[in-house]
């Protein structure tokens, strides 16, 4: 049976002083000592950074908060591109050139409720599979 002359080694570290770790003892100590002051600093930001966070909490256009009217409402229903559908996969056209009187209105009443609840409703997220 062959013994190996090898000697323990631990990874030295470059300590306050200077001076290098000795020990695997000193070397934790050590890594122990950098990663809490690493993470335990105090982080200053300057007054542009500070400024510059603040303005991304001011609302970007006080418009958009505003509760969509019926004129934007049919505006952008005339302006949207034919041939496209939604998730719901009904077909822009058939509110461009419906002919019934209630039916914008009654749509856009919906489209108010889930604006303002902030939900839209169940039977919306379901998809009817055709085969």
């Amino acid at each position: 049976m062959v013994q190996s002359s090898q000697k323990k080694t631990c990874q030295t570290f470059l300590k306050k002083d200077e001076s290098y770790t000795n020990s695997t003892e000193e070397s934790l100590e050590r890594l122990k000592e950098y990663y809490y002051d690493l993470l335990n600093q105090n982080i200053t930001t300057s007054y542009t950074t500070t400024q510059y966070l603040e303005e991304l909490r001011r609302p970007i256009c006080v418009k958009l908060d505003e509760i969509p009217t019926a004129e934007e409402f049919i505006k952008v229903i005339k302006e949207a591109k034919n041939h496209k559908t939604g998730t719901d996969h009904i077909s822009i056209e058939i509110l461009k050139y419906a002919t019934s009187k209630d039916l914008k209105p009654m749509i856009f009443q919906l489209f108010l409720r889930m604006w303002e609840t902030l939900q839209i409703p169940d039977s919306f997220l379901q998809h009817i599979m055709c085969f």
